[in-house]
């Protein structure tokens, strides 16, 4: 047991060095951010939400619908097994999580996305609070510890490497920050078909580019199409009043490294689906102490008037939102082929 113990203490020690290091990472990016993505400096956020998305990057990455797309620096087999051990013992000691990201206000406090450079010493302390709280709860009582450190998850294992997660935790935070600056300024996208890279590419012309990251339409294109290489879907990428801006956008996203984009377009459509994009944080806590990770991404998800639905709920109804005020969607599944260009 005392070897759990400091296997854990030094698993925590690193968490909170790496968690550190990835803000730093964020906050360099945040001015460009900002400066295209919220010029009138419109977007706020909360410290909780920060916090929610930085810290629970690292869980972030064994989830199964999204890990592929989020292990950007190829980590290797012993950052992985650490990550995927902290994943398991958090579900296996729920309350850690539940005291980790408590349900509240404490944290509502909200600043302007592009004042966030100024709050590193805030961020700082209460991310040393966040790990805090975790770590207290696992010390003080003995079932949560034997539940968290079951099996010697913690025993003997070489030591993480902040250097290798810091770039992960990093793009969670700026995926989440990009995607509510989005939201807040008006852009949003429609969920298309379903496809493979071959039939993606097949509808454009002339052809763009490719990349691990997935696929966008030539900047001359003005109704930018995604199509996501984890999901296999399509979307079109909208803004109120400014559609011509739509192809640059995008691109500049996608090739500044802003933000991860399966996450950013897959992760909206799952919080969309499951009813909670309306949630203000990008993470909270299941009432069995469990961890929701489904909504990092806040970029709205919205169809066009009497389309189909893209996926209807277990009751039949359509998650999904109509893009102006034209009723409620009809709940028909199904998706016009290949992206329904006639969408235009």
């Amino acid at each position: 047991m005392v070897l759990s113990i400091y296997g854990v203490h030094d698993f925590f020690s690193t968490y909170y060095s790496s968690l550190n290091d990835a803000y730093a990472l964020a906050l360099s990016k945040i001015t460009d951010i900002t400066l295209l993505l919220d010029p009138n400096k419109a977007t706020s956020i909360s410290i909780f939400a920060i916090l929610s998305a930085l810290t629970v990057g690292l869980a972030f990455l064994t989830a199964p619908t999204m890990a592929a797309s989020m292990l950007e620096s190829g980590i290797s087999q012993i950052a992985k097994y650490q990550v995927q051990s902290f994943a398991i013992s958090l579900q296996q000691a729920p309350g850690v999580a539940r005291s980790m990201w408590p349900a509240g206000d404490d944290l509502s406090r909200t600043y302007q996305i592009g004042a966030l450079q100024e709050q590193v010493s805030n961020i700082t302390v209460e991310l040393g609070n966040t790990l805090s709280r975790g770590l207290k709860i696992i010390m003080t009582d003995a079932a949560t510890f034997l539940a968290f450190a079951d099996n010697g998850r913690y025993i003997n294992n070489p030591p993480l490497d902040p250097n290798e997660i810091k770039n992960d935790l990093a793009i969670t935070l700026q995926t989440y920050l990009v995607s509510e600056s989005l939201k807040q300024n008006n852009w949003w996208a429609i969920p298309l078909a379903i496809s493979t890279k071959e039939e993606y590419e097949s509808l454009r012309d002339p052809p763009g580019s490719c990349t691990v990251h997935g696929c966008s339409t030539p900047s001359i294109r003005v109704d930018q199409i995604y199509w996501s290489p984890a999901s296999g879907r399509q979307y079109r990428f909208q803004h109120n009043g400014n559609f011509e801006g739509t192809a640059k956008v995008l691109n500049e996203i996608r090739d500044s490294r802003w933000a991860n984009l399966p996450l950013l377009f897959d992760g909206a459509y799952n919080c969309t689906f499951h009813a909670e994009v309306d949630n203000p944080q990008p993470v909270h806590v299941n009432f069995d102490g469990t961890l929701d990770l489904g909504c990092v991404s806040k970029l709205p998800m919205k169809i066009p008037c009497g389309t189909p639905c893209p996926q209807t709920a277990a009751d039949g109804s359509c998650p999904f939102k109509f893009d102006a005020d034209c009723g409620t969607p009809n709940g028909m599944g199904g998706a016009a082929p290949h992206g329904g260009m006639g969408w235009s």
